[in-house]
């Protein structure tokens, strides 16, 4: 049972004050609290005691079997006894046989032992489960200081004056990059720098996490004023999802986190690469999640690197890298299992929370990294004229499709077997995880019983279109063309795509679409506006070359056909940016989507070598609408 606080045996450590009426009144509300959940608390218990008499006769009953089993439990005592000094020998036997056998390894396994016993470090160590400190900064007394600060603070402008009078000179006296660095690192100022914490040692060099405590970063968003004046603590069914509603409590306010971690390339070459990871909240209108105030940056997921190309390649460099950004994951989001939930101050007052992870928001890479499944999902070896595909079992993270039905748009969605945490968890611990395409060991966030880390995880709508399935269709589309037509029709593509009348924030490709280069979510959003006019028109079936090799048997595909498609595109890409959704046009999205697919493996099958066994297009095919109505729209 929880220990009711009231207001008059409750003790303010240090210099805190009970200095305005609202402190008053969050004291007194948070005793109702407490109360109320006690007496709630309360019938259940004595619900359950009226069921326990109930079966209080059963184990009676079984009492006396229990007795008779101790004597034979004790006899087997004595013979256990016995067979541990001869196991104790053989296990000393056995550690002198390994050592012998790690000196034979290939090279691949040639590591230091210190750097294997670091990265295989158990669950509950210090490193993994979090500085006890950061789990601090949700308790009442917390929340009642930065209620005081707020109360008597006016609107901020600057984290501190310190900060302006370095901004003020550094913008005056034009000084370095590392000047400035030097002067930063002498300020204390809340919530600017990051902590640091080393997490292990790799080849010599100690990788270490940086970030900002998760609760810290949770109350730099709840103290911005601006940002709660749109802020919602209530479940209302106009403004969020089913998720919302299934997690609301009668006593506590729902705190909905979301997680966006992503790559991102440091320079022009790109050599350098980091994972930051951002965090908002689902309290937050969809509106105004995407303004800048609305997101804080929590810490760069530390990611291992060598030096051994070889070694690289190799399983067990895969796993330590694995095990090094699970042990981040632990530290920064272990917070987060509180059972008791957070107080945080908010428009003036003081408000319990149970917060949780709502969405995490990812690319494909990303996503399957925390759900630890298999990366590679489709092998294509050519043999000749022949393409042999070696598919991964179950390469969708959300779900166990098997790899050859990835191309199928007419499959019965409730065959689909989604995965869970219990399934997952069976597979692991049965030995049977390389069956269902997940690496043999256990999830951090299986640890969170209120999500489903598989269902929670989601793409989001640049990853999914601008940049992934959109630069399919273009790709397909010029390989289409240069088996049907050659590199005239080619050319002339590119011409139009440079040379046509720019407007108002168009941006122009003038070397036109060039296949393998990485282009930006902004650059392809400008191709989808000009591409039907690159295409119309663009060939005829006379403009088509004779072939010798038409036995591959691939289609002749009409302007018209491949126009239609784009534009099918198109539409569902503006359907997508949507930010609500009623049932119908959830159900009219959802049309367009599986039109648009069907139409895709059509018309472009025959020109993949892998016939279109891409887990992006299943994804999108068969878990957007579902992801939309549990967790809201598609953000990006």
């Amino acid at each position: 049972m929880t220990e009711s606080i009231g207001i008059d045996n409750f003790s303010l450590s240090g210099d805190q004050k009970l200095s305005s009426p609202s402190q008053i009144s969050c004291l007194k509300n948070e005793e109702n609290r407490i109360v109320m959940e006690e007496k709630y608390n309360s019938s259940i218990i004595d619900d359950e005691e009226s069921e326990n008499i109930m079966v209080d006769d059963e184990k009676t009953k079984n009492d006396d079997e229990r007795i008779e089993n101790d004597d034979e439990r004790n006899e087997n005592d004595d013979e256990r006894i016995e067979n541990d000094d001869e196991r104790i020998d053989s296990d000393d036997n056995k550690s002198t046989n390994d050592d012998d056998e790690e000196n034979i390894n290939d090279d691949d396994d040639d590591i230091d032992d210190d750097d294997e016993s670091e990265l295989s470090k158990d669950n509950e160590s210090e490193s993994s489960i979090g500085n006890i400190e950061d789990f601090h900064g949700g308790n009442l007394a917390a929340a009642l200081d930065d209620l005081n600060s707020n109360y008597k603070q006016e609107t901020i402008t600057w984290p501190s004056q310190t900060y302006k009078d370095f901004m003020t000179a550094v913008t005056r006296y034009c000084l370095s990059d590392v000047t400035g660095r030097t002067f930063m690192d002498m300020m204390n100022i809340k919530g600017l720098n990051l902590k640091t914490v080393e997490l292990i040692e790799f080849e010599g060099k100690i990788y270490k996490l940086q970030y900002h405590p998760i609760i810290d970063a949770i109350k730099r968003l709840t103290s911005n004023h601006e940002l709660c004046k749109d802020f919602f603590l209530d479940y209302r069914e106009e403004w969020e999802t089913r998720d919302w509603c299934e997690r609301e409590s009668p006593f506590s306010k729902i705190l909905a986190i979301i997680l966006y971690i992503d790559g991102t390339t440091l320079d022009a070459y790109g050599q350098h690469s980091e994972y930051p990871i951002f965090l908002t909240l689902g309290n937050i209108p969809n509106w105004r999640q995407n303004a800048p105030d609305a997101k804080v940056f929590i810490g760069f997921l530390t990611h291992l690197i060598t030096r051994n190309k070889k070694f690289s390649k190799s399983k067990k460099f895969q796993q330590y890298k694995r095990d090094l950004e699970r042990h981040a994951l632990k530290y920064l989001l272990s917070p987060l299992l509180q059972k008791e939930g957070i107080y945080l101050a908010i428009n003036g007052k003081v408000e319990h929370f149970i917060p949780h992870i709502s969405t995490i928001l990812a690319d494909m890479l990303e996503a399957q990294n925390i759900c630890c499944t298999y990366k590679s999902y489709c092998t294509v070896t050519e043999s000749g004229d022949t393409f042999r595909r070696d598919c991964t079992t179950c390469p969708c993270y959300k779900c166990l499709i098997p790899g050859d039905q990835l191309n199928n748009m007419h499959i019965d969605e409730n065959s689909i077997i989604l995965q869970t945490h219990e399934n997952m968890c069976a597979a692991v611990f049965s030995h049977n995880a390389e069956k269902y395409s997940i690496h043999e060991h256990k999830n951090f966030f299986w640890n969170f019983m209120r999500m489903n880390i598989y269902d929670a995880i989601a793409l989001d709508r640049m990853h999914l279109q601008k940049i992934d399935l959109f630069p399919y269709m273009l790709d397909f589309t010029k390989d289409m063309i240069m088996y049907q037509f050659g590199s005239q029709i080619i050319t002339k593509m590119d011409n139009r795509m440079a040379t046509i009348t720019p407007f108002d924030g168009l941006k122009i490709l003038c070397n036109g679409y060039q296949q393998g280069v990485r282009f930006t979510g902004a650059e392809m959003r400008d191709v989808m506006k000009i591409i039907i006019f690159v295409l119309d028109e663009l060939y005829t079936s006379v403009d088509k070359i004779k072939h010798q090799d038409d036995v591959k048997n691939k289609p002749f595909i009409n302007c018209n056909k491949l126009i239609q498609c784009f534009m099918e595109y198109i539409k569902m890409y503006i359907t997508s940016r949507k930010e609500k959704f009623s049932e119908d046009e959830l159900n009219n999205f959802e049309q367009e989507i599986i039109k648009w697919s069907e139409d895709f493996i059509k018309l472009f099958k025959s020109f993949s070598h892998s016939g279109l066994q891409l887990p992006k297009l299943h994804v999108w095919r068969y878990h957007t609408i579902h992801t939309i109505r549990r967790y809201g729209f598609l953000t990006g």
